[in-house]
């Protein structure tokens, strides 16, 4: 029983933190919601930010489930005298595992909007989601990106990799938080195998002519 209430509350509190706010929802709606007393919410999570944390900490776990190997391999690769090619496909291959883990709904829809929320306004808790999740993702995206470019200390334009990085980076959610719009634009009915691969091999396909005009850019000078 314990553990029913306990992810009930967290479903909930999930759904009305994606569609409120985390100040737009009180404890009363989230306590109603779960058919539980509020005081549940105090006993198993300390209080509303405790259970906003638990939240964030979902979030960060379920993610990392899957995309901790990859960061770990493509480190190990990047600490190796690899080419900028082998750069380049270990960066696919994790786009294509990061992806894979938002289109597949391994983080919920809810979770999805919480985490932007949380990225464009920062609360007090945005250290869990940042030190957990932001920056490990962000950093071995930079250094594969930089590697694959051809960057090299001496002559990297570090301003344009990390602005390449963060249009990568935010160019992930865009199909999961567009879902129905771009789905009524193709005429998706369903969202299968076949339909999640064209949304990432066009990712991939962006990432390579923003990879290849660096690359010229860096010949020419």
């Amino acid at each position: 029983m314990t553990k029913d209430s306990k992810e009930r509350l967290l479903k909930k509190a999930s759904s009305l933190f994606a569609k409120k706010g985390y100040t737009g929802t009180s404890t009363r709606e989230i306590a109603m919601e779960a058919c539980l007393n509020i005081s549940a919410i105090t006993y198993y999570f300390g209080g509303k930010q405790g259970l906003y944390k638990a939240i964030l900490e979902n979030i960060v776990k379920t993610t990392n489930k899957v995309l901790k190997p990859e960061i770990e391999y493509a480190t190990d690769l990047l600490s190796k005298d690899i080419s900028c090619e082998e750069a380049e496909n270990c960066l696919y291959r994790i786009i294509r595992t990061f992806c894979q883990t938002l289109y597949y709904s391994k983080v919920s829809d809810d979770e999805i909007h919480i985490y932007l929320n949380e990225y464009s306004n920062p609360s007090d808790c945005y250290d869990i989601l940042n030190e957990g999740l932001i920056i490990p993702i962000y950093s071995i995206f930079m250094k594969l990106m930089m590697k694959a470019v051809g960057c090299e200390e001496k002559n990297c334009d570090l301003e344009t990799v990390v602005l390449c990085t963060f249009t990568l980076f935010s160019t992930c959610f865009t199909f999961k938080t567009r879902k129905e719009q771009v789905m009524k634009a193709l005429n998706w009915k369903k969202l299968g195998d076949q339909e999640i691969n064209k949304i990432i091999s066009n990712i991939e396909q962006l990432t390579k002519s923003s990879i290849e005009t660096y690359r010229l850019q860096l010949a020419n000078k």
